[in-house]
């Protein structure tokens, strides 16, 4: 009895399934192998590449923003920093991502403006407006 029902819901599945065509439902080899129906999926093709706007979307999805922080030589690396993470943990970052320049430095040492404004260390990126999630936001990192 268990075994019937099971088939007329893989059958069931199978019926209601019209619009994804790429999803076969097919018989498990043994009854052990959970409720006896297995889904196989087509293999998977290349990654798709993103354009800016389309990762800017991602990013967005994900709470995320993306920041150029620049240290006082001009150099710029970019970080994606999720909006609840706190303007300590960017300047955390920036002493990893900027390990040579700033080696000896500590967050204490380092200050972050925002157009000229510091931010300040307990906030995080959803205090200030100008963070925004898949938004790309221009960072100075002073020492």
């Amino acid at each position: 009895s268990t075994h019937n029902s099971a088939q007329q819901r893989s059958r069931r599945m199978a019926d209601d399934d019209d619009d994804d065509d790429d999803v076969e439902v097919t018989r498990a080899p043994s009854a052990a192998a959970g409720l006896g129906f297995s889904l196989k999926l087509p293999a998977k093709s290349a990654e798709p590449q993103l354009d800016d706007e389309s990762e800017d979307v991602a990013l967005a999805a994900a709470g995320v923003c993306l920041v150029h922080l620049t240290i006082d030589d001009g150099s710029e690396k970019a970080e994606q920093v999720p909006m609840a993470q706190t303007i300590e943990f960017v300047k955390a970052r920036a002493l990893v991502l900027f390990a040579t320049q700033l080696e000896g430095k500590t967050t204490n040492d380092l200050c972050l403006l925002l157009n000229g404004a510091e931010l300040l260390n307990p906030m995080s990126l959803s205090d200030y407006s100008d963070f925004q999630p898949g938004k790309t936001v221009r960072v100075d990192c002073t020492s």
